[in-house]
């Protein structure tokens, strides 16, 4: 299952066309899961790829794969750090940076907006998505009431 849905998923990141990839599969039967995990993990190490587990939800992993050396780059420009800084990221290594990645994600059930960058989404749209969607939330909360009846 989890061949099948990095295939399906993660073919951008393989064929290194981007930084990397985000996808879901199931880990109901944990023990096959984490051999499974394991096998690929180390199938993929010796090509530069990297597979880790992001949050584990109902059954399901979150699995992110990624170019090692694309995803180091990527966290070594100033302005990404300066962003994930502001961001609540004290350590912007790639290991330091899934780990504060893995926190935000366990702390809520919404995505935390950055994983644009961790995805290879360029900065700029990254910011932008974020203005937009909290211009949207004080519209959407304009609107509503405490006891869910519509303001006008």
């Amino acid at each position: 299952m989890l061949e099948r849905a990095l295939i399906d998923h993660g073919s951008p990141t393989l064929a290194n066309m981007k930084v990397g990839s985000l996808f879901t599969s199931s880990c109901a039967d944990a023990a096959g899961f984490r051999a499974e995990f394991r096998r690929v993990q180390a199938a993929l190490e010796s090509r530069g790829v990297s597979l880790t587990i992001l949050r584990v939800q109902q059954e399901r992993a979150l699995v992110y794969v990624y170019r090692q050396e694309a995803l180091a780059a990527l966290l070594a420009q100033a302005d990404v750090q300066a962003f994930l800084r502001a961001m609540g990221y004290g350590d912007t290594s790639p290991d330091g940076a899934l780990a504060f990645l893995r926190q935000r994600l366990a702390e809520s059930p919404c995505f935390p907006h950055e994983i644009g960058v961790f995805l290879g989404y360029p900065l700029s749209d990254v910011i932008a998505f974020m203005r937009a969607t909290r211009r949207a939330a004080r519209h959407t909360r304009r609107f509503s009431a405490p006891d869910g009846r519509l303001n006008g």
